[in-house]
């Protein structure tokens, strides 16, 4: 597989194997600190030979002969700094054979755009439709071209058709059904308890935007996560350490542009503070009543009512003591 970021910690392999003694087994083992950090901003392939590891595991000594073994599970290591940076796995699978792999620079990624899927759905016997998922706000997909045909040197970038000419005569029409939007330019501003800030990128990180809000307001008991890309960034702001219930922030957006559509900016409140009590004390389980509740005990033994169970509590029947004298 190939590999580009910033990544933490060992390889986990699980397998499925059987013993010496007909039991079926599923351990593990793994690659430690398998990937280094030469690969923040370029890709590095890497290929292990399970089979090896696993011969050279403790498994080996108790592996039933000629029984099977199957990897169950692969794990990659988190992204070292989860908040600040990314990481990218591609090229991912698995051969009896092995491998060498050629990676050619693709027109997507000159571009800025990284896929997430292409999704193909055949139109009739010699028609496709062919749909790029983007995983980023990437959006210049220049026009699809074909290999070694005539025609391909043309530039493709913004075309929005071109008919390819192959060796045995055969026409190849690439045309262009929807083009992907841009991704939001400029900045947005502002006003939070009181306080404002200016110029926010239109993609700032939730811990960016937290660092700002804090520097603005003077305060720690705030923090901000970030969800969405493109079309639909959330930024979700708690407070942590501030009571009560805040005025929502006002936004300013004349600074952002989509293409001369307009931008919607909506703010709410997502959910109220709340109070923990631990442990809950007995005020808190108690049912409200028109008459009062009383319980009666003698001797610690709780009475029992047998006919009307009826109370009612009157102050002019509680005795009072009126005054007090001495007899001597």
């Amino acid at each position: 597989f190939a590999y580009r970021g910033l990544f933490d910690g060992d390889i986990y392999v699980r397998v499925d194997w059987q013993d010496i003694r007909n039991k079926n087994r599923r351990d593990s083992f793994t690659f430690q600190n398998a990937l280094d950090d030469s690969s923040v901003d370029e890709w590095t392939f890497k290929c292990w030979n399970l089979h090896e590891a696993f011969e050279n595991s403790w498994m080996a000594h108790y592996l039933k002969e000629n029984s099977y073994i199957k990897v169950g599970e692969f794990k990659l290591p988190f992204s070292k700094y989860e908040t600040e940076s990314k990481t990218y796995v591609d090229y991912f699978f698995f051969s009896t054979v092995d491998v060498s792999v050629t990676r050619v620079p693709s027109a997507f990624h000159v571009n800025g755009i990284l896929l997430d899927d292409v999704v193909i759905t055949s139109v009739n016997e010699s028609v496709y439709d062919i749909e790029f998922v983007r995983s980023n706000c990437g959006a210049d997909f220049p026009l699809l071209g074909m290999a070694n045909a005539e025609g391909t040197s043309v530039n493709l970038a913004n075309a929005q058709e071109f008919t390819f000419n192959l060796d045995d005569g055969t026409k190849v029409v690439s045309s262009r059904q929807e083009t992907a939007t841009h991704d939001i330019t400029g900045t947005w501003d502002m006003v939070i308890l009181g306080e404002s800030i200016n110029d926010i990128p239109k993609d700032i990180e939730g811990y960016e935007l937290s660092t700002l809000i804090k520097n603005a307001i003077g305060s720690e008991g705030i923090k901000v996560q970030k969800e969405g890309y493109c079309l639909d960034r959330k930024w979700w702001i708690t407070y942590e350490t501030i009571p009560g219930r805040q005025n929502l922030p006002i936004i300013t957006k004349d600074n952002l542009v989509f293409e001369g559509e307009e931008i919607n900016f909506n703010v709410g409140h997502g959910r109220e503070g709340r109070t923990w009590h631990n442990p809950i004390q007995g005020d808190f389980l108690s049912v409200r009543r028109e008459n009062p509740h009383v319980a009666v005990t003698i001797n610690g033994y709780r009475a029992v009512c047998l006919s009307d169970c009826s109370f009612s509590y009157f102050d002019s029947g509680i005795p009072t003591l009126t005054s007090l004298s001495s007899t001597s």
